[in-house]
């Protein structure tokens, strides 16, 4: 009985390999199969194409993915808060610069029904909100 149990095994290895594993990778040479497409398409985005590679500002730590990146910041550098707060400065900047180059070019800027007082005392709420927490 366990001679055909073996036989059996032996035969079908390859089938039920395949079942498992029916994503081939089509680049020549390769031989990696995986499971689900969303598997065999990061393997060919990470092995096989030219990726962005994506530096950390703090450390000499770098990788091709912006999940990667963003737990390394994580786990690494910062505290959730901190690095909330650190986005939050960076898209503050960002519209900075994009309201000055607004008032620059001659447009009034108010795409957004007047908001731009609210805007500014936001601003100046979360300024003194840094400063307190500072102290």
């Amino acid at each position: 009985m366990e001679d055909l149990l073996e036989l059996h095994a032996a035969t079908n290895e390859a089938w039920i390999e395949e079942e498992r594993q029916p994503y081939l990778c089509p680049t020549t040479g390769c031989g990696q199969a995986y499971a689900t497409l969303k598997q065999i398409t990061r393997h060919q985005r990470e092995q096989h194409e030219v990726m962005k590679i994506l530096y950390c500002f703090r450390c000499p730590y770098q990788t091709g993915r912006a999940d990667d990146m963003a737990r390394h910041e994580d786990t690494q550098h910062a505290h959730p808060a901190v690095r909330r707060l650190e986005k939050r400065e960076r898209k503050e900047g960002r519209q900075e610069e994009d309201e000055q180059e607004s008032e620059g070019s001659g447009e009034n800027g108010s795409k957004r029904g007047g908001s731009q007082g609210q805007t500014e005392e936001r601003k100046k709420g979360m300024a003194t909100q840094r400063a307190e927490d500072a102290i």
